[in-house]
């Protein structure tokens, strides 16, 4: 039995909130914005998601809703408890949750930790070693990304002395 439609595209920004969620403060996101909180700092440029009807949903500094959007456009709100993020996925597909997945914002339980690694067959690195490894592994891209060059640095400059200040602050954590 077809549908009205022969085709849909549908397009998730994973991660982009457009504010916050009804139950965000039982989950402690209050307040989130993440895509309203980036447009309060930093300059947006995003003409085809604008037209498709972005800046429709809720008012974002330096964009302009569509006057005719080209795209049906929307914002949900889940009929599931829990954090937005799996619990979204899981409706995408039609699965409604009776009670939200648990949330580890303390890191994992020991209890779990041990029955990972019994099922994986190994012990898991401590989290010192992975912060050092995730340390290690910014330090070599912030100097293979060429942010380190001369000529990057008068390019910067000559372009945003703000932006500059704020990279030659960070670069010390990076030595």
């Amino acid at each position: 039995m077809p549908g009205p439609f022969r085709r849909v595209i549908w397009i998730v920004l994973d991660s982009v909130g457009i504010g916050e969620m009804p139950d965000a403060a039982t989950y402690g996101d209050a307040g989130s914005d993440t895509l309203g909180n980036i447009a309060k700092k930093r300059s947006l440029h995003l003409p085809n998601l604008s037209a498709l009807g972005l800046a429709n949903i809720k008012p974002l500094t330096g964009l302009t809703a569509a006057d005719h959007p080209k795209a049906a456009f929307g914002r949900c709100t889940l009929a599931s408890p829990g954090k937005d993020t799996t619990t979204g996925h899981w409706e995408m597909v039609g699965i409604h949750l009776a009670k939200p997945f648990p949330t580890f914002l303390k890191g994992f339980p020991k209890e779990i930790i041990d029955a990972f690694e019994k099922a994986i067959g190994r012990k898991l690195p401590n989290r010192a070693d992975i912060i050092s490894q995730q340390h290690q592994a910014a330090r070599w891209t912030y100097i293979g990304s060429g942010m380190v060059h001369e000529r990057f640095k008068a390019t910067l400059e000559s372009l945003s002395p703000h932006a500059a200040r704020r990279i030659a602050e960070a670069a010390p954590a990076f030595a």
